[in-house]
């Protein structure tokens, strides 16, 4: 700007356009907007960006790496064959256990959740999300990933009211 090679207006423009902008800064709200819509939308547009790197940052140069590290994750935080795997199931039987995951993306951690329990379900608000994650668990009997609204209204197969 000193050299007057780029403008205050290009400059702001430029960063207007980068990739990392966009995804903090998907839509225009219009004022009033209510904050569960303003959530849905805007994941709905960072998932058409770019689903991978909104879902995992640091995983998202491979399809193979970010599924590898929904692996690693749910063993994080199941925490396998440790006191905290045997709090999480205390005295029950995984496979006869209902687990939900709420913000669950295309399914990154809910696909490795339904090795070890008898039912996965996984809740997202971004309609984007649940699409596109409907084909990594439409071949798993006990997975399913539906739409929620943000207050607690949920759409999708396999859920009654």
């Amino acid at each position: 700007m000193k050299t007057n090679q780029i403008t205050e207006t290009s400059l702001i423009d430029t960063f207007k356009d980068s990739l990392e902008y966009k995804l903090s800064h998907p839509i225009q709200i219009e004022p009033g907007t209510i904050v569960d819509i303003q959530m849905k939308k805007e994941w709905n547009e960072r998932t058409k960006m770019s689903p991978l790197f909104v879902i995992a940052t640091d995983h998202s140069e491979s399809e193979e790496d970010f599924w590898k590290s929904g692996i690693s994750e749910c063993n994080n935080i199941l925490g396998n064959d440790t006191q905290r795997f045997k709090k999480i199931i205390e005295n029950n039987e995984p496979s006869k256990m209902n687990i939900l995951e709420i913000g669950c993306g295309i399914g990154r951690i809910l696909v490795p959740m339904s090795k070890f329990f008898g039912n996965v379900i996984g809740m997202d608000i971004s309609s984007e999300m649940v699409q596109r994650g409907q084909k990594y668990v439409n071949s798993i009997p006990n997975c399913s990933i539906i739409e929620n609204n943000g207050p607690g209204t949920c759409t999708g197969i396999g859920v009654s009211p």
